[in-house]
This record gives C-alpha cells, sequence and structure tokens, in this order.
C-alpha cells in the first residue's frame, strides 16, 4: 500500500474512530449511570429485533414480551434513579 491510499483509506477511519471514541467518554460526565445502563440494554435488543424482523418467519411472540419486559424494567429503574428512589 503506498502513502498515498493509506492517508486516503486508513487515516480517515483512524481520525474518525478516535473521534466516537472521545465523545463517548464525553457523554458518561453528563448522563446519569441509569440511563447509560438503558442505553446499552436498548441497542442489543433493538439488532435482535430488527434481525427478528427481518428473519423469514418473523419475530415470535415470546422474543417481543420478553424484549418489551426488559426495556420497562430498565425505563422504570432510570426513573427510579432520577426520583432518587433507589429502593423502589
Amino acid at each position: 500500500m503506498d502513502g498515498r491510499t493509506y492517508f486516503r483509506v486508513v487515516v480517515p477511519i483512524g481520525l474518525f474512530f478516535s473521534l466516537s471514541l472521545i465523545c463517548s467518554k464525553q457523554v458518561y460526565l453528563y448522563l446519569s449511570v441509569a440511563f447509560i445502563q438503558m442505553l446499552k440494554v436498548t441497542a442489543p435488543l433493538t439488532l435482535s429485533l430488527t434481525v427478528g424482523n427481518n428473519a423469514s418467519g418473523g419475530p415470535d411472540d415470546d422474543m417481543v414480551n420478553e424484549h418489551g419486559k426488559i426495556k420497562s424494567e430498565c425505563a422504570g429503574e432510570s426513573v427510579g434513579h432520577r426520583r432518587g428512589n433507589y429502593y423502589r
């Protein structure tokens, strides 16, 4: 790989990856722990629902129900955390 190709292909990927890492770490300073946990749980759930929707048979009801339970529990924890009610 010559220098021109390296700077055209590899350097932008490294630059944007570094900026993404810096910005994601800065977010932790301003958001609550419960909200960050809710975001971390929501991403894989949304991905699995998307994959389930694109499957040949579509998502089954059990999968959708379980995902709904997990998301609602995370949202409830986030609301409880914001109100200062840590022990319910």
